[in-house]
């Protein structure tokens, strides 16, 4: 899925970065301590929210259990900046899964429903920042 892509990525960008080549099982146990993704709780999302293809509000389609509720563990990917969202038009978004419920999907979520540190006004980001605004496949 599209955040184990990045991962592997990011593993193979640092693996080619090192000035020493690292036989193959180094290489796997690089990818295996990159799942220190970031994970936060999600909030404001009583009745659920789904999950954004790209970050922007109304980028989505209305699929049961595919998104998440307040209290999910979601585990961040990547973050970008996109279309406001929530009361205060947050911008931040991220590239992320749902960690509590298998089957839940991955995609955008924006950084209101999210227990993260920072505000709309003063944005903390978490983790590294996307390559672009990548899209998030849909199920």
């Amino acid at each position: 899925m599209l955040v184990r892509k990045l991962l592997l990525t990011a593993a193979s960008t640092l693996a080619a970065s090192c000035a020493l080549a690292a036989p193959a099982s180094a290489t796997t146990t690089a990818r295996v301590a990159l799942r220190d993704d970031p994970l936060f709780t999600a909030v404001d999302a009583n009745g659920g929210i789904y999950w954004r293809y790209l970050p922007y509000w109304a980028d989505t389609q209305a699929i049961p259990g595919w998104g998440f509720y307040t209290g999910d563990t979601i585990e961040l990917a990547c973050w970008t900046f996109g279309g406001p969202a929530g009361p205060n038009n947050n911008t931040l978004w991220y590239i992320a899964r749902n960690f509590s419920r298998s089957g839940a999907g991955e995609g955008y979520i924006n950084d209101h429903y999210l227990n993260t540190p920072g505000t709309a006004a003063h944005p903390q980001p978490q983790g590294p920042q996307c390559d672009g605004q990548p899209v998030v496949a849909h199920p």
